[in-house]
């Protein structure tokens, strides 16, 4: 059945009203009006919107220039009459022809017969079309189609797909007295539009339509010829009976129209003249409003400000006269014609060729002229006369500047433009020029000039043909117009005024001008310096050039009259002052029609083009274009702001696709069946939370751990049916609506229908892609079938159009359009995608994420929805993508989707939640799914009616999506009268059977049926599918492969976006840039001026080994940095984007790049700043020389090892990384073979010292690899000297070498030199000649990590993730907790039965009221100050549920921090009062903030989330079993009673996003808030159902006395009236709208309506609302700004004064009562900390992996450091393992700190939001942290302990290993606070990570181990040496452990020489060991001697400066260190608020 159109009131030419603000537009009406030069241009601009907007048609124009005229006391005439006795002198007359020409002229007093006229033409006629004599035509395909033919070069592209109304006059006949009469109509609304045709159909789709047939708009819906009703009844109605005009007309066009006009009998409507118009209103647009546009602006515009001049000159008294008179007191007269059919070639009589404006002049002469009247005085007054032909130009276009001439290019808002033509189409000339730039001087006007270049034609005027046909001076000039002849155009906001300004001083100022000119009939000399070229038309002159001008005019004025004549003799005066043509005044000039006509054809064809020539010009335009020309569309302004005409996703796709089909680029599409598809996952029952303990059972239970791993594992008790038995069809072009509750498995079925199986444990059915199964379709065609996730994936530190650049890089099509270049065609499309999305502003804004500053959350979905847009997938699945937008964007979003899906016949599949009834209708199909059982699949329109059929009650006032999915909720589920649950199909398994069983089942399997046998017919379809998918690929690219972009492209585009990751993260690069740059310095330092003596062999080998060392760990964050990309690179893989393969190449070839430089800068610091004095060139290396060699092969070898070595540990890391699931298992993983690789480089244990077993970890171990490559680099090249202390003996008595010996390894007897060669074969056992061997391993060992990481990552990447319902885990049941939950179970069962909407048992006692006033909120930026909040009023009262809603970004969120007291920068203004005075300090705690961000405790269970909240927020006061007791009653109203003892968990493994969000609401609800409850974005993410519920419930809280403010996203009809007052914001933090809502939204529509917008009756408010005031991409409602509105309304008046009334009010009912108390926290210190130590212990007993992770990594480290050196002798090398070992207690702060500190930072987050509200305070929550560790620290102590004491064989004495086992304890909780205080004082983990390796390589270099202390320059060794805690513990470890022990050295060890001839060893010795030499003689009796260094342990490490008896005093010392820790990390979470917002 059609729809009636409402009939409306009748108006008629009477009822057709000037706006009484443009009545008068340039100044109030006085006695003396200012001159031209005094107008204000801005004065015409909203006038002229106004004008353009409400007078569509030319008749309407008419009709509202002659009301004006009558306004202004002109004196209407007929043509019928005679006028000799009509006309007097000073008179003011007009008069019309046809209704749609008029001419209106004024006559000076001071006229005399034979004085000139003043004339501006124009005409009033614009492009349009008209309906034809006979519009009905008969029905087509069930569309009402309009009968139209076009009018000059209309029905061009720009008419398809717009919005057309109807409109023009009719003429009526009175039914009483039988006469004809006329009457204006207009239907303003869309009624008409020109639908396109989908680029699909090939060529029928491209060129120009044809205008007959194909170009017909469709007007309305008749499908009687496919309904059931009787041949009758299908006859069409004749409207008037036969043979009247209405019956030739459309009916229910008739029908309107009638009802329009009020015409009650058909048949009198005799005829019209209708026009079909666009029904767009005017606007302005422009960053600053700087433009107009508008429809039909050529030319109502120059006829416009034309009228405007001559009122206001005829207004004001005549310069020329001198006057002060209110009249005309001119000598001339002043007249303007409007003219119709200019744009056919004004042929009729109301055009410029007929004798309309001859005719008027001549009356007036023939009035005047008495006797004298006639062809004599005619021709005097042409003489006398001049005209201006006004009609709009060509204004300058800056895409198309190439067409345009130079200097010739008129711009918009600087002034009138004259139009020149060199073929005689103007009328301008050098004279008629100069003339008109006198008048602009004289009215401080600015003229324009324009000319078409050579190669182009010129359009048309009026001004020849009048100036032909009556002699008058003439000059074309017009106001410039974009986009001429298009159904909109662009002029500036400035040039109505300026126009008006022009012609008003051409009325002004003619006379006295035309004396300037006019000397005797004689052109003046002007014309000369015209004609030579010395006269620039005035256009935008310098002052210099201007006074030049000035000057010239003066010099002219005073020649004399002969002179000039003389001069101008022979000039062609002809030219300038044409005769009168022969003939009558109105005959016809030697103008064509036939030219006319072609002209007007070949000008539409051009402009038909238009859109395919936009591409090609533009980027030649674009080439040449000034850089500096203002691009608004990248000026990041709103969109309301920018631009009024919003952008045509549809027309530019469409031009898009017709491109691609001209050069025959194939079309992809796709259709998919899927039948008996089943999905099998993980969960679906209830697990239990494991614990620390669980954590050991799993680990040994190996087998299992490897098969999980590897995704083996078999079926198990925890699988069960996500999807069962799913059945459909979506053929391409096709959008489904997957809807269901959440955990129904709409997610698990996109992805399933995307070709995403992975994380499932059995899919079983068929899904067919075209004629191809899911294997066939992954490996062939992956990228074709897309997923989009709900969250967003990115790189956070890449902008947005880099982001979808690099996606472009590689989707760029190999065959692109027009030759397309790659780069033309990427920018192309990433405008597109910006302007789709409305997001331009943000091109060069980083993506950002939660942790790094960036776009906005909805921008970032905008992006993600952009990104996957660009795969150019044929199947689409897109999973609730409009969460977080509001809902004009989500429906713009919706459109998008639909757009695209049309024309490029895509096969959609989209999951929405609180989808709107308009989002709705943009779907073909729609599913409906139910704890994974599909209820319906069908037509979306049929589908409401399906399920009213099965029984449920009919709810109208719901939206369809929402009724759908409310018919699967067990709480919502309501039925007709007489039906029940029983009766009808009510849960998963009766609703199922239900749809199996309906008509639509039966539909959809002949609809797969019918589609399958069309998948054998259509075979061509899916070839061309297949060559479209060839197409599509980059050259070289294999055919066989799933990519667009050959494997060698991918590297590069990856490395490109690489290094634009790593370059734009600055501040790390920074940070590690410092980092070593800090610890290159402080080994230089440390190491300075190293000796070329047996003092510096060791320690050179500490500083090589520190050196590579440190850059090689630097990789170590390879491992977080692989982890956390994995999901974009499992997107990116999905999407076809790349191969994870290409991106770890070019990743590693980035590394390069930026590795090298840290290694340089470390290399060349630590190569030579030990020694920054010395750098003479040619030194002699046989001098005694100091630091590392240098010479250039040395340094570059050092350097080349050193990136050798820092890229092979890079790539082991991501080795590492690709083999492990998650950061536990690679780091558990990492730490063994690290400590292996460290162990085994050769310096801690040397090469061929290991245990046999270990020998082969050598071979694959790039350390030991570049180690021996430096040692040898530095060795080879320097020769050593022994000095005395290594001498033995030595000593003033012994002198002679020969019988002396060097200790060092390497020294003979005899010698005091030791080649370094010779030191490092004898020690390391290191040969010279292996040096570049070692280095060409090291890189094979890269080339193997490098294989190992191509080959993994392409084998594993998409093996770890998850799919299918998440598991739930819980708590193990109690009997207190189970008897809770039968409770609420059966109070649930009861209320679901019984009392379904029982109001809530809370009842709130508060009364309290805030009120803000004048609020504003200013943050620093860059600039200065943005204001982001604009006074700001409002209040909210208890018992009130108030929303807040606005755009987004409008201010929202910040409003609720300002008003929650959470905002820590900016600068607050205006006053926030609570009962009228301001908030003390209890304010935050009596005020509950429900956030966006649902941050939880993630260990807790939803319970004890609760009860905690309850415990620390409520009155200490109040009773814990009450407290707890309340807690349940929340549970059961927000209805969580099923998961009370879920644990909360994180966002992807723990609940859904919609149980979160009622944890969060429940938290705040617990703390029983005694003022005011603030909700942010409560829905937001939650489903219909959910979503109501919540409302539903924050409505009985309201009702229960609580005061609530709430933001809300996308309401329906139905959630929205559950507010009682609404606080709406526009962008910019303005408020347009505070008071109440009203039932059905009344009042606040009223409010709108009053201020010019009205709500159609079928319109969401919540939606309409915000697409009024422009939220969305369309521009905001009216001419006005909202926020202007509201603060100039009476609303606000009455808000001002509730607030005052409100403060007066509770500051008396308050009084004396007021409490005086005001307690920051609710409870103790005490108690917080009882408590919050309660939750942080059992969180970590919950988080097995932090504990047994750190465990873990303890006792292997361990284990392996006491393998290696398993049960140690007593030998001299023993001494030194023994340190080494002790030293590695050195690495458990690295391991610890990796753990402690995220650990922190994630806890500190739900500290901030508890905190804000005042549930504890810090020193509560940094001492449970430090609680929480001690019991895990003990442990890791013992278990690091017990191996590394007993394994090596350390003393067993109880007292030595008792101190031991205390400095590892004081170790362990060292490491802890030292983690906790650096998180403490930086604002992330991620940079306290930054600063670890700092902070551990400072206190490791500085203990004294690979520096002995004596060794160390003093300025080290003064303060930085005793300040460093690992001093204390290696002091303390090491004399622990080796005083007392005896040294025996091997044979290998001992040193030989021989003493002197007749002494004894023991002779010859005795003076060194009276002096205290170290060690023993093996045999004193020989002179053969073998001696050993050391005797006893305490001789190895005194010369190192550790005394055992101060080893007491370094435990303290060490202990004190914690204290300090603690102490910072007191003071730093005190003070240090990281939490900035």
């Amino acid at each position: 059945m059609t729809r009636q159109i409402p009939l409306r009131a009748q108006p008629s030419m009477s009822s057709v009203k000037i706006p009484a603000r443009q009545a008068e537009p340039i100044a109030s009406q006085t006695l003396l009006k200012p001159s031209a030069s005094s107008i204000k241009p801005e004065a015409y601009t909203d006038p002229f919107l106004s004008f353009i907007s409400d007078n569509p048609t030319v008749f309407h124009a008419i009709v509202y220039f002659s009301k004006k005229l009558d306004a202004h006391g002109f004196t209407k005439l007929s043509e019928r009459d005679l006028w000799t006795d009509k006309l007097t002198k000073g008179g003011k007359y007009y008069y019309e022809r046809n209704g749609s020409g008029l001419i209106a002229f004024t006559i000076g007093t001071q006229y005399k017969p034979g004085n000139g006229a003043a004339i501006v033409a124009s005409h009033v006629d614009a492009l349009t079309t008209k309906l034809k004599p006979i519009s009905a035509k008969p029905t087509k395909a069930g569309f009402v189609q309009l009968g139209i033919a076009p009018y000059a070069g209309a029905l061009n592209q720009t008419w398809i797909d717009r919005d057309l109304g109807i409109g023009g006059r009719v003429l009526v006949r009175d039914s009483e007295t039988g006469k004809i009469h006329t009457k204006l109509v207009k239907l303003g609304w869309p009624i008409a539009r020109i639908p396109s045709l989908a680029p699909h159909f090939g060529i029928a789709a491209e060129g120009q339509a044809n205008k007959e047939t194909r170009m017909v708009p469709i007007i309305g819906l008749d499908n009687s010829d496919i309904s059931q009703r009787t041949d009758e009844e299908q006859k069409p109605s004749i409207l008037g009976g036969a043979g009247t005009f209405t019956a030739t007309q459309p009916p229910r066009l008739v029908k309107a129209i009638a009802g329009e006009m009020g015409i009650q009998n058909y048949s009198d409507i005799v005829n019209w003249e209708l026009e079909v118009f666009d029904t767009q209103p005017a606007q302005l647009g422009g960053l600053d409003k700087e433009f107009i546009f508008a429809g039909r602006i050529d030319d109502k515009l120059c006829s416009f400000s034309a009228i405007e001049a001559l009122l206001t000159s005829t207004s004001s008294s005549s310069l020329g006269s001198g006057g002060g008179s209110t009249g005309d007191e001119s000598g001339i007269i002043k007249m303007v014609g409007l003219f119709d059919d200019e744009e056919v070639g004004s042929l009729l009589r109301q055009g410029a060729r007929s004798n309309f404006l001859p005719g008027t002049i001549e009356r007036i002469c023939e009035a005047f002229g008495a006797e004298k009247a006639g062809a004599n005085l005619l021709s005097q007054t042409y003489a006398n006369s001049f005209l201006i032909s006004a009609d709009v130009t060509h204004a300058v276009n800056p895409n198309y500047l190439d067409v345009y001439l130079e200097d010739h290019q008129p711009r918009l808002n600087v002034g009138i433009s004259i139009q020149a033509d060199s073929n005689a189409h103007m009328t301008s000339d050098g004279f008629s020029t100069a003339f008109l730039q006198r008048i602009a001087e004289k009215s401080d006007s600015v003229l324009q000039v324009f000319q078409i270049r050579n190669d182009s034609r010129s359009g048309g005027t009026v001004g020849p043909m009048l100036s032909s046909m009556t002699g008058i001076r003439a000059i074309d000039a017009g106001l410039g117009q974009l986009s001429m002849h298009s159904i909109r155009a662009t002029t500036g906001s400035l040039d109505p005024g300026l126009g008006a300004k022009l012609f008003a001083g051409f009325f002004d100022h003619y006379e006295e001008v035309d004396e300037e000119f006019i000397v005797q009939g004689r052109v003046m000399q002007a014309t000369k310096d015209i004609e030579a070229g010395t006269h620039y038309h005035g256009i935008s002159q310098f002052p210099s050039e201007v006074a030049d001008e000035e000057r010239k005019l003066a010099d002219f004025e005073e020649l004399n009259t002969e002179d000039i004549l003389k001069d101008l003799e022979k000039s062609s005066t002809d030219r300038y002052c044409p005769k009168r043509p022969n003939g009558p005044l109105h005959a016809q000039t030697g103008v064509s029609v036939e030219r006319a006509e072609a002209d007007f054809a070949e000008l539409s064809k051009q402009f038909s083009n238009a859109s395919q020539q936009n591409l090609r010009l533009s980027r030649k335009a674009s080439r040449r274009s000034d850089s500096n020309e203002k691009d608004v569309e990248k000026t990041g302004a709103s969109f309301e702001e920018s631009e009024v005409e919003p952008f045509d996703l549809e027309q530019t796709l469409r031009g898009y696709r017709e491109q691609d089909a001209q050069h025959g680029i194939k079309s992809k599409r796709i259709g998919v069946i899927w039948e008996n598809l089943s999905v099998t996952g993980v969960g679906g029952e209830k697990s239990i939370i494991r614990t620390f303990p669980d954590s050991f059972t799993s680990f040994f239970n190996l087998p299992g751990t490897l098969i999980n791993l590897f995704g083996l594992r078999k079926k198990s008790k925890h699988d069960f049916k996500i999807l069962q038995d799913f059945k459909g069809l979506a053929k391409p072009g096709e959008m489904v609506l997957v809807l269901g509750r959440p955990g129904s498995g709409c997610t698990s079925f996109l992805k399933v229908i995307a070709n995403q199986r992975f994380g499932y444990t059995k899919i079983d059915g068929e899904v067919l892609y075209g004629p191809f199964d899911a294997k066939v379709f992954e490996k062939k065609y992956r990228g074709e079938a897309v997923y989009n996730q709900e969250d967003d994936v990115h790189h956070p530190t890449l902008t947005v159009g880099q982001t979808l650049g690099f996606a472009l890089d590689t989707k760029t099509p190999g065959k692109r359009p027009d030759g397309m270049t790659k780069k033309e065609f990427k920018s192309k499309v990433v405008d597109l995608l910006l302007k789709m999305f409305n997001i331009e502003h943000t091109l060069n804004t980083v993506v950002g994420n939660p942790f790094v500053r960036g776009v906005s959350g909805g921008e970032r979905k905008r992006v993600s929805i952009a990104e996957m847009m660009i795969t150019s997938a044929t199947v689409c699945s897109w999973d609730n993508s409009t969460r977080g937008l509001d809902a004009s964007t989500a429906l713009d979003y919706a459109k998008s989707l639909r757009i695209m899906t049309n024309i490029y016949k895509t096969t959609t599949f989209v999951s929405l939640y609180q989808a709107s009834e308009n989002i709705y209708n943009q779907f073909d199909k729609v599913m409906v799914i139910d704890s994974g059982r599909q209820v319906f699949f069908g037509p979306a329109k049929d589908a409401r009616r399906y399920f009213e059929g099965l029984g449920f009650k009919e709810k109208p006032r719901q939206t369809t999506p929402d009724y759908l999915t409310g018919c699967t909720d067990p709480f919502e589920q309501e039925y007709k009268d007489g039906v029940t649950e029983l009766s009808a199909p009510s849960d998963p398994e009766s609703l199922a059977n239900a749809f199996r069983e309906s008509s639509f089942a039966s539909l959809l399997s002949g609809e797969m049926t019918s589609y399958r046998k069309g998948i054998k017919r259509e075979k061509e379809v899916f070839e061309e599918f297949e060559i479209a998918n060839h197409e599509a690929k980059r050259k070289h690219t294999p055919k066989s492969s799933v990519y667009a972009t050959p494997f060698y492209l991918q590297i590069w585009a990856l490395m490109q976006r690489q290094f634009l990751i790593k370059w734009q993260d600055r501040f790390s690069n920074f940070m590690s840039y410092l980092t070593t740059i800090v610890i290159a310095i402080v080994l230089g330092t440390v190491w300075l001026n190293l000796p070329q003596t047996s003092t510096g062999a060791f320690t050179r080998g500490g500083l090589l080994f520190i050196s590579l060392l440190f850059n090689a760990f630097q990789a170590f964050g390879e491992l977080a940095g692989v982890l956390l990309g994995r999901g974009i690179v499992n997107k990116h893989r999905a999407y076809a984007f790349h191969r994870p393969s290409a991106l770890w190449i070019a990743q590693i070839a980035v590394d390069i790049a930026f590795g090298a430089v840290p290694g340089d800068i470390g290399g060349e610091a630590s190569e030579f700043s030990e020694d920054p004095i010395r750098v003479r060139a040619g030194h002699d290396m046989s001098e005694k020389d100091h630091g590392l060699v240098r010479d250039a092969g040395a340094f570059f070898t050092y350097y080349l090892v050193i990136v050798t070595g820092y890229l092979a540990m890079t790539l082991f890391f991501r080795t590492v990384a690709c083999m492990c699931p998650d950061f536990d298992y690679s780091l558990k993983f990492a730490v063994v073979i690290i400590t292996f690789f460290v162990l085994t480089s050769g310096y801690l244990i040397q090469n061929g010292s290991e245990q046999a077993w270990l020998s082969w970890i050598f071979f694959i171990n790039a350390m030991g690899y570049c180690f021996a490559s430096l040692m040898i680099n530095e060795f080879e090249r320097i020769t050593l000297t022994c000095v005395s202390q290594n001498l033995v003996p030595s000593g003033p008595e012994y002198n002679n070498l020969t019988h002396q010996v060097c200790t060092l390894a390497g020294g003979t007897s005899g010698s005091d030199q030791i080649p370094g060669s010779r030191y490092i074969t004898d020690t390391f056992s290191y040969l010279p000649s292996q040096l570049w061997r070692n280095w060409g391993l090291t890189i094979l060992l890269i080339a193997f990590f490098l294989f190992l990481n191509v080959t993994l990552g392409e084998a594993l990447t998409l093996n770890y993730g998850s799919a299918g319902k998440t598991v739930t885990f819980f708590s193990k049941e109690d009997a207190e907790r189970k008897r809770l939950n039968e409770r609420l179970i059966q109070a649930r069962d009861r209320r679901r039965i019984n009392d379904r909407d029982r109001s809530t048992a809370l009842n709130i006692e508060s009364k309290a009221v805030l009120t803000w006033e004048n609020l504003t909120y200013d943050v620093p930026v860059p600039s200065g100050q943005l204001r982001l909040l604009r006074d700001v009023f409002g209040y909210v009262r208890p018992g009130q549920l108030t929303a807040l809603m606005g755009a987004s970004g409008a201010g929202k969120t910040t409003l609720l921090d300002v008003l929650a007291a959470r905002k820590n920068i900016g600068v607050i203004g205006g006053d926030i009062l609570v009962d009228g005075i301001a908030p003390g300090t209890a304010f935050q705690r009596g005020t509950s903030y429900a956030e966006q961000l649902d941050v939880h405790e993630s260990t807790q269970t939803v319970r004890e989330a609760l009860r905690f909240s309850a415990n620390l927020r409520q009155s200490f006061e109040t009773s814990v079993e009450e407290k707890h007791a309340y807690v349940e009653e929340v549970i059961s109203l927000l209805e969580m009673e099923d998961i009370a003892d879920a644990i909360i968990g994180q966002p992807e493994s723990g609940l859904a996003v919609e149980q979160r969000k009622r944890v969060t609401i429940g938290v705040e609800l617990a703390a029983k808030p005694d003022l005011l409850l603030l909700l942010d974005e409560p829905t937001s993410g939650l489903d219909s159902q959910s979503a109501f519920n919540i409302i539903r419930f924050l409505k009985k809280l309201a009702a229960a006395g609580q005061a609530i403010l709430c933001t809300i996203h996308q309401p329906n009809s139905a959630l929205f009236e559950n507010f009682d007052r609404l606080l709406l914001l526009q962008k910019g933090g303005e408020c347009v709208y505070f008071g109440e809502v009203g039932k059905d939204a009344v009042v606040l529509l009223d409010y709108f309506r009053r201020s010019g917008a009205r709500c159609p009756p079928n319109a969401n408010p919540a939606e309409w609302m915000l697409d009024v005031i422009g939220a969305g991409t369309s521009p905001r409602v009216g001419d006005r700004d909202w926020g202007e509105i509201w603060r100039s309304s009476s609303e606000l008046a009455k808000t001002k004064h509730d607030i005052v009334a409100i403060k007066d009010q509770r500051i008396q009912e308050v009084g004396a009562n007021r409490k005086t108390e005001q307690r920051e926290y609710a409870t103790p210190l005490w108690h917080q900390i009882k408590i919050v130590n309660k939750r942080t212990h059992l969180a970590f007993w919950r988080s097995p992996n932090y504990g047994f992770t750190r465990l873990f990594n303890h006792v292997v480290l361990a284990l392996i450091t006491g393998f290696v050196y398993l049960q140690l002798d007593n030998s001299r090398s023993s001494l030194q393992y023994r340190v080494f070992i002790i030293f590695q207690a050195t690495v458990l702060p690295a391991l610890i700190l990796a753990q402690v500190e995220p650990k922190y930072d994630l806890s500190r987050l739900v500290f901030y939001r508890e905190s804000a509200a005042k549930a504890y305070g810090q020193f509560a929550f940094a001492l449970s942290m430090v609680l929480a560790e001690i019991p895990y620290s003990i442990l890791c102590a013992v278990g690091f302990f017990l191996p590394i004491y007993y394994l090596p064989g350390f003393q067993k004495a109880s007292d030595r290993a008792g101190y031991q086992f205390l400095m590892i304890l004081t170790t362990e909780l060292f490491s802890v606070t030292l983690g906790q205080m650096l998180a403490a004082i930086t604002p992330s983990s991620f940079i306290s990570a930054l600063l670890n390796p700092f902070v551990i390589i400072i206190f490791s270099l500085l203990c004294g181990v690979t520096i002995p202390r004596p060794d160390i320059p003093g300025f080290w060794r003064s303060w930085l040496y005793q300040l460093d805690p690992f001093t204390r513990l290696i002091g303390g470890m090491v004399v622990t452990e080796l005083q007392g022990r005896e040294v025996v050295c091997t044979p290998s060890e001992l040193q030989r020489f021989t003493s002197p001839p007749g002494l004894s060893c023991g002779e010859y010795m005795t003076a060194f060991f009276r002096d205290g030499g170290a060690g023993y003689i093996v045999d004193n009796a020989t002179n053969a001697c073998e001696y050993c260094a050391y005797k006893m342990g305490e001789q190895f490490y005194e010369p190192l400066g550790f005394e055992y008896g101060k080893r007491w005093r370094d435990l303290g010392i060490f202990a004190a260190f914690i204290a300090s820790n603690l102490v910072l990390l007191f003071l730093g979470s005190r003070y240090l608020n990281f939490n900035r917002r």
